[in-house]
C-alpha cells in the first residue's frame, strides 16, 4: 500500500500518494474509487472528500453562510514538514490571500457578517527523492487551485475552531467542498482558471438562457456545472428559489471546546 498525505485544501481533505492518486470514499466523495495513474506531463490530480455537502443549490443554501466573488492577491508556501523532508516525500502547501469583490447571497439569520478577506489553504506541491526544487504541482479534481491574479465564486462557512490530536485549529472560514468553488472571470461562471488551467466558457445569454429552468434539475447538477456560462445574477436567483430542505446544517468536526 501506498502511503497517502492527507491535508486540507479549501473545502476538501485531498491524499497525494507518489505515483498515484486515490479517490476517497466517503459520503460526499467527489467521483466513484478508481486508482489512475498521474499523467507526468502535468499537474498531478488529486481527489478529496467535502468537509461539506456542496454539489446541489439546495446544499449551498443548507450549509454556507454567504456566497461570494473574490480575487486571489497572493499566496505564500507552507513548507513540508521535517517528517516529510527526512523521508524525502511530501507536500509543500500554499495559503493564498483572497480579497472580496462582492457579497452574492447570505443566509438568513448568519451570525458571522461576511469577510472582506480571508486566508484560503490551497493545493501546493508534492516533491520525492527529497528533491525540494524539482516539485509538481498538485490540483484537486474538478475545483480551480486557486492562483493569484484570477477571480473566483465560493460558498463559504464559519467554522469555530477545532480541536484534536495536532492540536488546535484557529476558526475561520471554509469552503463547503469541491461543488463550491467556481471560475468567474468575466462575469460569466465557469470562465478562468480550473485545476491549474485557464480555460473558457461561453456566456448563456438571450433566447437559451430564458429557455433554461431557474432551478437545476437532478439530471443538470451539480450546480456550478449548471450555472457554467451563466451571470452571478442568475446564480442568485437559483439560490433564492430553492429552500435547504430536511437538512441538518451541521459541521463533521472535531470538539469545539477548545482549552
Amino acid at each position: 500500500m501506498q502511503r497517502r498525505t492527507y491535508l486540507a485544501a479549501g473545502g476538501a481533505t485531498i491524499a497525494v500518494a507518489a505515483l498515484t492518486a486515490t479517490l476517497l470514499t466517503g459520503t460526499n466523495a467527489l467521483s466513484s474509487s478508481e486508482d489512475r495513474t498521474i499523467d507526468a506531463s502535468g499537474p498531478i490530480e488529486v481527489h478529496g472528500i467535502d468537509r461539506l455537502p456542496s454539489e446541489t443549490a439546495e446544499e449551498w443554501v443548507a450549509y454556507a453562510d454567504h456566497v461570494v466573488s473574490v480575487t486571489a492577491t497572493s499566496a505564500t508556501e507552507v513548507p513540508a514538514t521535517p517528517e516529510e523532508i527526512a523521508r524525502g516525500e511530501g507536500v509543500i502547501g500554499r495559503n493564498v490571500n483572497l480579497s472580496v469583490n462582492n457579497v452574492l447571497w447570505s443566509r438568513t439569520g448568519v451570525a458571522q457578517p461576511a469577510p472582506t478577506s480571508w486566508q484560503y489553504s490551497a493545493a501546493g506541491w508534492q516533491f520525492k527523492n527529497g528533491d525540494l526544487v524539482n516539485r509538481r504541482e498538485m490540483a484537486i479534481h474538478g475545483q480551480p487551485r486557486v492562483e493569484p491574479g484570477h477571480t473566483y465564486i465560493m460558498a463559504i462557512a464559519w467554522q469555530a475552531a477545532q480541536c484534536g490530536e495536532d492540536g488546535t485549529t484557529p476558526a475561520g472560514w471554509i469552503g463547503l467542498g469541491g461543488g463550491s468553488e467556481v471560475a468567474f472571470e468575466g462575469g460569466i461562471i465557469g470562465n478562468g482558471e480550473n485545476e491549474g488551467t485557464v480555460t473558457p466558457a461561453q456566456p448563456v445569454t438571450g433566447a437559451a438562457a430564458k429557455a433554461l429552468p431557474i432551478v437545476p434539475p437532478i439530471q443538470e447538477r451539480p450546480l456550478k456545472d449548471f450555472m457554467k456560462g451563466k451571470s452571478s445574477t442568475a446564480l442568485v436567483t437559483v439560490l433564492n428559489s430553492v429552500t435547504p430542505g430536511p437538512v441538518a446544517r451541521k459541521f463533521t468536526q472535531q470538539n469545539t471546546n477548545c482549552p
